[in-house]
């Protein structure tokens, strides 16, 4: 009898080591509290934004009203989202839509060649802004609108907004201003791309997401080549100098934050994942800790977004005096959660030097009124420019390429990132 209740007492303890170790073994961290900020402040429940529905909607047929359209494929993909969950795929059912320009000598106009092809095609310009004439008008309407905001719960297949059809409205839209400058109203011309300038920045301050802000900053460049090029040309007089960008429109830190978001959803999900392999989903009982997961997965966006915010002599010498940050082995708790980290994503600073580079290109605006029309006088007349580069203070700017003016930076960038045409 005494052996048999001291086997029970042996028994119990047992069980309940093992048990207490299995606790331990599955037990998750709590979020560290800079990343339960930054989760909080992505969420925008409750929130509305007549500008994304108008955006998710801005290719309804032309009897219909984009925000309608906009609303719902909102609601479409909320439902679903609400049985489904973050990382299950969604596809949005075909619709009928506008016509998307597609018209194969469009070109951008940082592209060799490309703006002699378009002053070439004088008839043809107007016929395709004609034929667009909705897009047109749904683009300015989009601009005049303040409150973007993305609406929808963030997933591995979240949908996105049109932006093919905002990228080709701009480009209509631009054409028929260079139609306009071309016939005499250079005046006007210049008033309303001062105009478009205002609303994209405004953009690109509200853009929460990151394909919505690198997206208005390529708006913005596009702006800003067709200015030059306008006045370049003799059809429209020196642009308005435009303010040097103000943080909140340097920043990522909405855009990263909301990057984090999805990552974060999909560990905070990566349990209930649907896989028919049973020991894949053993594995992520036992081998992932999503909490521990996220807050590793944190420091390379803390510091992309810290390097967002500086101003761009500051950028230019903190870009290459911090080494890059990487997730960190968090253990062999997390052995499969690490791994999973560890895939390496996109080098966020890129996207930050984008938006910098914007700076470099406003400040080269400035220089066109100090150059001749003849290159022969071009070199002189930068060597004389009080106009220096915002990363290097005191640098001049340079010629390439025989017909543009750019400024060096810290990073590697887009073609004509950081130039401006002068024929």
């Amino acid at each position: 009898m005494k052996r048999a209740v001291i086997g029970l007492l042996g028994s119990a303890v047992l069980v309940g080591a093992l048990v207490t170790g299995g606790a331990l073994l599955l037990r998750d961290d709590p979020l560290c509290p800079e990343v339960a900020d930054w989760l909080r402040d992505a969420r925008h429940e409750g929130a509305d934004s007549a500008a994304f529905l108008y955006l998710m909607g801005m290719d309804a047929p032309a009897d219909q009203t984009p925000e309608a359209y906009g609303r719902e494929r909102l609601d479409l993909y909320e439902r679903w989202y609400a049985q489904h969950g973050a990382t299950d795929d969604f596809r949005l059912p075909g619709r009928p839509a506008l016509e998307l320009p597609e018209i194969p000598q469009l070109c951008a106009l940082e592209e060799k060649g490309c703006w002699a092809s378009l002053v070439a095609r004088d008839g043809e310009l107007d016929t395709w802004v004609q034929r667009h004439a909705v897009l047109v008008d749904r683009y300015h309407h989009l601009l005049a609108l303040d409150d973007y905001r993305t609406l929808t719960s963030g997933g591995a297949s979240e949908p996105l907004p049109r932006l093919s059809y905002l990228i080709r409205a701009q480009q209509m839209a631009g054409l028929q201003l260079m139609q306009r400058a071309r016939r005499g109203e250079g005046d006007e011309a210049r008033r309303l791309l001062a105009g478009e300038l205002a609303g994209l920045r405004r953009l690109l301050v509200q853009a929460d997401t990151l394909i919505v802000k690198v997206m208005a900053s390529a708006m913005i460049n596009h702006n800003l080549e067709l200015q030059a090029r306008l006045y370049r040309q003799g059809w429209m007089p020196m642009p308005e100098l435009p303010a040097p960008l103000s943080e909140a429109e340097r920043s990522l830190v909405p855009p990263l934050q909301r990057e984090f978001l999805v990552i974060a959803t999909l560990f905070q999900n990566i349990r209930q994942d649907r896989s028919p392999q049973l020991k894949e989903r053993v594995a992520m009982a036992l081998l992932v800790r999503p909490n521990i997961s996220v807050n590793a997965a944190f420091p390379p966006f803390r510091q992309v977004a810290e390097l967002s915010r500086l101003e761009p002599k500051d950028f230019a010498r903190e870009v290459k005096a911090q080494p890059l940050v990487v997730p960190q082995p968090t253990g062999w708790r997390n052995w499969m959660g690490d791994r999973l980290v560890a895939i390496a994503g996109p080098d966020y600073r890129t996207y930050a030097g984008r938006i910098q580079d914007l700076d470099a290109k406003l400040r080269l605006l400035a220089l066109l009124d100090d150059l001749p029309a003849e290159p022969s006088g071009w070199a002189a007349a930068l060597a004389a420019s009080p106009v220096d580069n915002p990363y290097y203070p005191g640098q001049p700017a340079r010629l390439e390429g025989g017909n543009r003016v750019c400024f060096a930076g810290p990073l590697e960038p887009r073609p004509n990132a950081r130039c401006l045409p002068l024929r």
